[in-house]
């Protein structure tokens, strides 16, 4: 138990707390009649991580904090209620199983990506996708890390390896400086994929999200989640929360 719920935590605090053990997607605070229930739940990026830090001793604030996997809590929550958790792990399993693999595999086409690494310090995305576009092939998108000076772009057709092998002898330059370029291909490119899968998807839920959507959300995750095996529990004051460390919800 950790989260105060006269003067809760905010979610940035959470955030930042929870991202010094893993790659944290979103950060939610469990409410009934818009009071905070003193829990989160917290999704992360990979079951991995998320099963790795349901087994560590957490501290927030000086107090220990409660954590389980979002499966192990909803099995709990069942037995309290007098439910059958295999009942309800048997509740549509497949589908939820299915698009988590579909999510894992994203469509694309290889060669087409290239990493960049050593831009100057004012680059930007929109110069490197002109200059790149005029003179190797359309760019679909440029992902600029600032900070890293360093990023991807993204071709519309599979020409990475030649742009790549020609690049090299030009004199190309962003803000000044002339990077080092490398085709992206196997896990890396997988991920690049993946991740902008993620962020459309994430763009279309919110879009279409309406404004009592997490009442809804928190009023059903005690019952109809029970067939989830992605998830972590932390706890509060008078409420044992969840941690929501799946990369399928």
């Amino acid at each position: 138990k950790g989260f105060d719920m006269i003067n809760p935590p905010s979610q940035e605090s959470i955030e930042d707390f929870f991202k010094k053990y893993g790659k944290v997607v979103k950060v939610t605070p469990r409410k009934n009649d818009e009071k905070f229930k003193g829990s989160y739940f917290i999704q992360f990026e990979e079951h991995e991580e998320a099963k790795r830090i349901s087994e560590m001793d957490l501290f927030f604030n000086s107090v220990k904090l409660i954590i389980m996997m979002k499966f192990d809590y909803c099995e709990m929550k069942c037995v309290e209620k007098g439910m059958d958790p295999d009942t309800m792990r048997k509740q549509k399993p497949q589908p939820h199983i299915q698009k988590t693999r579909s999510k894992l595999t994203p469509k694309y086409e290889k060669n087409c990506l290239l990493h960049f690494e050593g831009a100057g310090p004012n680059a930007r995305w929109e110069d490197i996708k002109t200059k790149m576009g005029a003179d190797y092939g359309s760019v679909v998108f440029v992902k600029l890390e600032q900070q890293l000076k360093s990023g991807i772009i993204q071709f519309k057709d599979p020409i990475a390896s030649n742009v790549a092998s020609s690049i090299s002898n030009d004199n190309m330059e962003f803000d000044g400086v002339k990077p080092v370029f490398t085709v992206l291909q196997g896990e890396e490119e997988r991920i690049y994929y993946l991740n902008r899968q993620k962020a459309d998807e994430k763009k279309k839920f919110n879009h279409a999200k309406m404004n009592n959507a997490q009442k809804k959300v928190d009023d059903k995750n005690d019952s109809s989640d029970c067939s989830s095996t992605s998830v972590v529990k932390v706890g509060g004051k008078d409420d044992a929360g969840i941690v929501d460390c799946s990369s399928t919800l």
